[in-house]
């Protein structure tokens, strides 16, 4: 059995929690250092010292995130046949093979086995993974554990952002990447075997059968809180991606490199603030409403980036994204876990992720598309500020719909 937190707050949770909670931490930490913010960096660094097309260089980091969609599909049987911890070592070793590549590219094309093997490591790194190695250990406190959890992917925003660019002006393209890359692996394996110890008590492979989920994917398909909540989390990862994939390019120019890594790094300090004050949120009241709120408290952001020029107004932009992003990451789990029996919530997480990734894999081709047809990043984010309405506009046609059921 799992241990489970007996009341709310941290200073409940037990040493296995914690534990839990760290190798989660540290997991997301490394998935969205190599498979969000590496490609993010070269995109930026490439397109004004190598001259190459922003839609190509798009293109390759839209593959990457494809790969990851389609192999999430099957998350849930890879980790019943070879274990959580299994999959994370592999996560690992192939996002920094990939993520070596990708600075080791010569051209476009080059990029594209790069971009599959950080597609791998992206879908054994990322969200699904994160959320499977908390949700079994945490029931009330959910919604704070996957905050704090989800910071690990904020946090990478602070750290490979300048540590990749500084790597990279002192040492080269190549072996800067290299060496940041093997550093964090080493660190994320040494972790893995200190803490992923505990995990085998509740791997899938070694947990008894739990009960059959009551609605099958067909009867999610036709709910219509299932079909708002997943739109709305899509439409917001799509915004989420298509912005942090294009950050440090929107801004190399103005900023320059250092400037740019700094307001990334503002910007997820932001978002660490704010994912906090989210998880309260999440907590307290309606989690729909709450998720409404971030969409919208994005808008402002977007626009600031979309039409400023001046280093307060994109700063100012960069940090308001950051502060409203928080709940996108946590949004489908804990909304599922509140409006969802128990036993058709994995199922509804794993649903709604699948899309999430399927939708976001075309975020930074559509966004790199749209800014060189037009010469600019104005209309892009433009359209992601508009993304992310339509998105709030989801959240709240679900919540009517669940609000009929009860009143029925």
């Amino acid at each position: 059995m799992t241990s489970r937190e007996p009341q709310s707050g941290t200073s409940h949770w037990s040493r296995s929690q914690r534990k839990v909670l760290a190798l989660a931490f540290a997991t997301a930490v490394v998935g969205w250092g190599f498979s969000v913010y590496g490609p993010a960096v070269l995109l930026g660094m490439l397109k004004d010292t190598a001259g190459w097309s922003l839609a190509g260089i798009s293109a390759a980091i839209s593959l990457h995130y494809l790969v990851g969609a389609l192999l999430v599909m099957w998350l849930p049987e890879v980790h019943a046949r070879i274990g959580l911890v299994s999959s994370i070592r592999i996560g690992i070793v192939a996002a920094t093979i990939g993520l070596i590549a990708w600075s080791a590219a010569w051209s476009v094309y080059a990029m594209l086995p790069a971009a599959v093997l950080t597609g791998v490591g992206w879908a054994l790194l990322g969200a699904a993974t994160v959320n499977a190695l908390v949700a079994p250990s945490f029931d009330r406190d959910r919604p704070k554990a996957l905050a704090l959890a989800f910071n690990g992917a904020t946090l990478a925003g602070v750290i490979f952002t300048p540590l990749l660019v500084a790597a990279n002006s002192a040492l080269g393209q190549i072996r800067g990447y290299a060496i940041v890359a093997l550093t964090a692996s080493i660190v994320l394996l040494g972790l893995v075997v200190m803490l992923g110890s505990d995990l085998s008590s509740r791997d899938p492979t070694h947990s008894p059968p739990s009960m059959p989920p009551r609605l099958t994917i067909g009867e999610l398909m036709s709910e219509r809180r299932f079909v708002s909540l997943a739109i709305a989390t899509c439409l917001g990862v799509f915004a989420q991606i298509g912005i942090l994939t294009h950050l440090f390019a929107r801004l190399v120019q103005p900023l320059g490199a250092t400037g740019a890594s700094l307001a990334v790094s503002m910007a997820s300090i932001g978002v660490v603030v704010g994912r906090s004050l989210f998880a309260e949120a999440f907590q307290r009241s309606d989690r729909r409403l709450v998720g409404v709120a971030g969409f919208l408290l994005q808008i402002p952001g977007a626009l600031a980036l979309a039409f400023g020029s001046s280093t307060p107004v994109l700063a100012a932009g960069a940090l308001v994204l950051g502060l409203a992003a928080g709940p996108v990451s946590s949004l489908g789990a804990v909304v599922a876990q509140s409006e969802f029996e128990a036993r058709d919530v994995p199922r509804v997480v794993a649903l709604v992720t699948s899309i999430n990734q399927i939708g976001l894999a075309g975020a930074p081709l559509a966004v790199g598309l749209i800014a060189e047809v037009a010469g600019g990043y104005l209309t892009s984010y433009c359209a992601l500020a508009a993304v992310m309405a339509l998105g709030a506009l989801s959240l709240l046609i679900g919540r009517e719909s669940k609000a009929c059921s009860g009143a029925a």
